[in-house]
């Protein structure tokens, strides 16, 4: 496990449990009924009881232990460029892997950073979430993915 994994994955932990302790301390201290889910321009278009933000770590959890599986998935099973040599195989395993934890520790922190901005849209009265924020986290994504794929080409070797 490279460093920048080992690194990723403690910076992906202390994300989760963060999470974790926000949604149970919302689940305790908020008033019913609380927005559990916002439409694209950030209104709440669905009400619930405040017990309901402790499902976000549980879906949290099971998105991370698939993405935490996925890293020992067997080379033939990954679709990537360049010829199936010993050589090329290894690099695309490594870039894979350094992908999956890329993506678990940014959806970690997307999953916080939604759950952080409902509970302080609760607490000081805000009836919407700020909606501009989508299109960056959206491009975030997008970048992080593109850059590993990049990547992937960039790691084939010339011939």
């Amino acid at each position: 496990m490279s460093r920048f994994e080992r690194n990723a994955n403690r910076l992906t932990i202390a994300l989760f449990v963060l999470l974790t302790i926000v949604s149970i301390a919302g689940a305790i201290w908020l008033p019913n009924p609380t927005a559990i889910h916002y439409n694209l321009s950030g209104k709440p278009d669905r009400w619930g009881s405040p017990v309901t933000l402790l499902i976000l770590p549980g879906i949290t959890f099971i998105l991370l232990g698939i993405l935490w599986a996925a890293r020992n998935t067997h080379p033939d099973f990954l679709n990537f460029p360049g010829p199936r040599t010993p050589e090329n195989v290894t690099r695309q395993v490594g870039n894979t892997r350094l992908l999956l934890a890329s993506m678990r520790t940014f959806l970690t922190g997307l999953f916080l950073f939604f759950q952080l901005n409902s509970v302080w849209a609760k607490l000081y009265n805000h009836d919407q979430l700020t909606p501009w924020i989508m299109l960056p986290l959206l491009a975030g994504l997008f970048t992080l993915i593109g850059i590993f794929v990049r990547r992937a080409y960039r790691l084939v070797p010339r011939q």
